[in-house]
């Protein structure tokens, strides 16, 4: 791979190589990634320089515990106290199937099943508004709630990223 990847996968070892002609390791350059997996947590990925181009690997085990997310990156060069932002972008997070700890569904999905429980629940008490001990609650109603889940349903096919490969074995 030449370019940093669209998708990564937790889990899953990934290795891209790179090339700025204006920040070549010869002139004494580094290339770092920075991966902004959550608001608490950024990877830093450091370059192995060859040559002209800057090779990057990043390790099965640097995803562990992600949740499926689109996140922003960084790559920066450095040389001493410079540093610039030679590129950026958005990356897709897939999660480790295998984790059982971890909850593969989309924020969409979610969503979609916590507002269908609601609506189930709603049609047996219909019950906008409450008080209980001087607090006053007051419920989503059915039409808003509606209103929700139609949003989220037109969030999926988006956040899916579900492909078809056709694949044809020839004999002879």
């Amino acid at each position: 791979m030449t370019a940093f990847p669209y998708e990564l996968t937790a889990g899953c070892s990934q290795h891209w190589e790179v090339s700025f002609t204006e920040y070549l390791p010869t002139d004494g350059w580094t290339l770092r990634y920075l991966i902004r997996v959550s608001n608490d947590r950024i990877i830093e990925l450091t370059a192995t320089p060859e040559n002209d181009k800057y090779t990057f690997t990043l390790s099965a085990d640097a995803l562990t515990g992600i949740e499926p997310a689109v996140v922003k990156w960084q790559c920066q060069a450095i040389k001493g106290d410079e540093k610039y932002l030679v590129a950026s972008g958005k990356v897709r997070l897939y999660p480790d199937l295998s984790d059982p700890n971890i909850d593969p569904r989309s924020y969409p999905e979610k969503m979609l099943e916590a507002i269908n429980a609601v609506l189930t629940g709603k049609l047996d008490n219909p019950v906008v508004e409450a008080e209980y001990n001087g607090r006053r609650l007051k419920y989503m109603t059915t039409s808003e709630l509606l209103r929700l889940r139609t949003l989220f349903l037109r969030m999926l096919p988006q956040n899916q990223g579900i492909r078809t490969i056709k694949v044809e074995f020839k004999h002879g």
